[in-house]
């Protein structure tokens, strides 16, 4: 009886020291594991210790800036002024007209070419104007000009040595002639006559001469009056 409440004593004060024990051991643990805490956020909060290593940074490459490119200008095209030309003066325009077989008058002149009203008047040429002449007496009394040599110059009958003369410029349209008194011609020409009436001729002036007085262009060439 005494043995067996001596082993109760004896066991109930062993699972008391026991229970001691373990509660011991577990406030130990708790402040251990708050120590580690504590010994973990001081070392966190130490400046120096474990030290985050930084990063290097990339420096921004600069690119390159395109200078702009200068467009070259166009400069101005200056035109060509067209320098005007000279017209031509207006053609001196008279009409031939027959009196029969014996002589020739002048009528309808655009301006002064030889006095009108008169048989076979002398006609008074400019050089370098152009003339047209309407031959009244049409196919029965063809026009034509010749030196005072005889050589034919120009022609209705055709034949004559200055006709193919660009600057001439010989036309005969039957009833008109058109011509330029170039200097080739007013230095030769020195008559104007009918091919077929040997009356119907007159003389041919190229101007007037210092005198005022008209010379045949023969003996001007001659005497060296021009």
């Amino acid at each position: 009886m005494e043995r067996r409440s001596l082993l109760t004593i004896v066991g109930t004060t062993a699972v008391a020291g026991l229970a001691g024990c373990a509660g011991t051991e577990s406030n130990g643990d708790t402040q251990s594991t708050e120590s580690e805490a504590s010994d973990s956020e001081m070392q966190s909060d130490t400046p120096g210790e474990d030290t985050p290593t930084e990063e290097p940074t990339e420096e921004p490459t600069e690119e390159p800036t395109e200078e702009p490119t200068e467009e070259p200008t166009e400069e101005p095209t200056e035109e060509p002024t067209e320098e005007p030309t000279e017209e031509p003066a207006a053609s001196v325009t008279f009409t031939l007209d027959n009196i029969g077989a014996s002589a020739w008058e002048i009528t309808d002149s655009s301006k002064s070419v030889g006095q009108e009203g008169t048989d076979n008047p002398t006609l008074i040429y400019e050089s370098g104007t152009r003339y047209v002449i309407t031959n009244a007496g049409g196919g029965s009394h063809p026009l034509a000009f010749r030196t005072g040599m005889g050589t034919v110059l120009l022609s209705q009958d055709g034949g004559g040595e200055l006709e193919s003369e660009s600057d001439i410029n010989w036309i005969d349209n039957g009833e008109t002639v058109e011509f330029t008194v170039t200097d080739s011609l007013a230095s030769r020409v020195d008559e104007y006559y009918c091919t077929t009436h040997s009356a119907m001729n007159s003389s041919v002036q190229i101007g007037e001469d210092s005198t005022g007085y008209w010379w045949p262009q023969t003996v001007r060439m001659l005497c060296g009056m021009f």
